[in-house]
């Protein structure tokens, strides 16, 4: 825009100057009119002169894009850690997925050059939880997955029921005191997986009793996944579902949807359960907004889904639905697996006072009827709250419990059979 004001100062300031010059060769006004001068021949003799400077400009080489190497940010000074607070990372680090943690703090470092020959800066660095503690070190959880408990498919390795009556939601969890009576509360961090820097971060800040659950679409979900148990995580596979909100919310191009046939739902299902192995369940999350949630509305969990429902009960595996609606624990019978849904939702872009409110009524829910569940998506400022809300339950006579042992629960009290004993 600037070059296109400076020829066009330019083109007026020759005219001016041109017609300056002609008006200064003509006679008086008077002999003009006398001898009848033809002002038209003066226009165009103006613009003949107009077309030849334009086109001596033209040849004027164009303005020029200058690209300059942008110097490496100064890392930001990060927080003194004791070396006892490292001891988890040594062993989660060696599940981890191939990184450069030293480019973490650097978005410079980070950026990637697209065809445009732009950057692309990761919105959130490993920067943004420097300030946040380190976990304390945990057991890591059993290897996984069992034998026992694999079926093979042309898709992948896919949870069975064991012969002997085992399933994954029990096998695969996170030991849990079957003799503690205090009201549970389950936290699930979702959409972990699609970065890196965030999944890491969650792994190595948030306590080991709090579940992670995993996009099956991420890169390197396996590891990730193996990662977090290695850290004492209980973990879930996120099972896109496609709700009624859609075309508005998209779950994606392999999201189970109410339109397709039971076969290509199916199929769907096997190729996104494939993805990773060790999932106590899936957490359910797509579009909807009939039910006021996130999930496909209760008609569709009814009919289209109900062979969904049926295989994930057959396979051993709980189901966590993300609808954000107060609702009992599903039926743990011997051949069902339990069924329960989330009572708060945490988004990424809420503030501070948003987070602890949430957390607030997430401790009266569990108080009125012995347990409760959240979803939260991962943020600096949420790993931040979890992290020190977390150390103040043992004081409010609550416990930071695996969705497992939430799912244990049935109408309000606690099936102690459904948990493991804390070793």
């Amino acid at each position: 825009m600037s070059a296109a004001l400076d020829w066009l100062k330019a083109a007026v300031t020759a005219t001016r100057q041109l017609w300056k010059k002609i008006l200064g060769r003509l006679p008086p006004r008077s002999a003009l009119r006398s001898r009848r001068t033809p002002v038209a021949a003066v226009a165009v003799a103006s613009a003949l002169l107009i077309l030849l400077w334009l086109a001596a400009v033209s040849d004027r080489p164009t303005e020029q894009t200058v690209e300059v190497d942008l110097p490496p940010a100064a890392a930001p000074p990060q927080p003194a850690v004791a070396p006892a607070d490292t001891a988890p990372l040594a062993r989660v680090a060696q599940q981890l997925p191939s990184s450069k943690p030293a480019e973490a703090t650097d978005p410079v470092a980070l950026a990637r050059p697209d065809p445009a020959n732009s950057l692309s800066v990761p919105a959130v660095t490993a920067a943004a939880f420097a300030a946040i503690p380190l976990a304390a070190a945990e057991a890591a959880l059993s290897p996984a997955p069992d034998p026992a408990l694999v079926e093979d498919s042309a898709s992948g390795p896919l949870p069975k029921r064991g012969a002997d009556g085992r399933v994954a939601w029990r096998v695969y969890a996170r030991p849990f005191a079957v003799n503690d009576d205090r009201p549970r509360i389950a936290v699930i961090v979702a959409g972990l997986g699609l970065s890196p820097t965030a999944t890491r971060e969650m792994i190595q800040r948030l306590p080991g009793a709090v579940t992670f659950a995993f996009e099956a679409s991420a890169a390197d979900v396996y590891d990730w996944a193996q990662a977090a148990r290695a850290g004492g995580h209980e973990i879930l596979l996120g099972l896109p579902l496609q709700g009624d909100a859609f075309p508005f919310v998209d779950a994606g191009p392999d999201a189970l949807a109410p339109d397709l046939s039971p076969e290509q739902n199916r199929e769907r299902l096997t190729a996104l359960l494939a993805r990773m192995t060790g999932y106590v369940g899936v957490l359910t999350a797509g579009g909807g907004e009939a039910d006021g949630g996130d999930g496909a509305s209760d008609g569709d969990q009814g009919g289209a889904f109900a062979a969904i429902d049926a295989d994930l009960a057959a396979r051993g595996l709980l189901v966590v639905d993300e609808r954000s609606a107060v609702r009992g624990a599903g039926s743990v019978e011997e051949e069902s697996a339990p069924r329960i849904r989330s009572d708060v939702a945490v988004s990424a872009d809420d503030s501070i006072a948003a987070i602890r409110a949430r957390l607030a009524l997430l401790e009266a829910l569990a108080r009125s009827r012995s347990y409760a569940v959240a979803v939260v998506e991962p943020s600096p400022a949420a790993v931040a709250e979890l992290a020190a809300w977390s150390v103040t339950l043992a004081g409010k006579d609550l416990v930071l419990a695996p969705v497992s042992a939430v799912a244990a629960t049935v109408d309000g009290t606690v099936d102690g059979t459904a948990a493991r004993a804390q070793e």
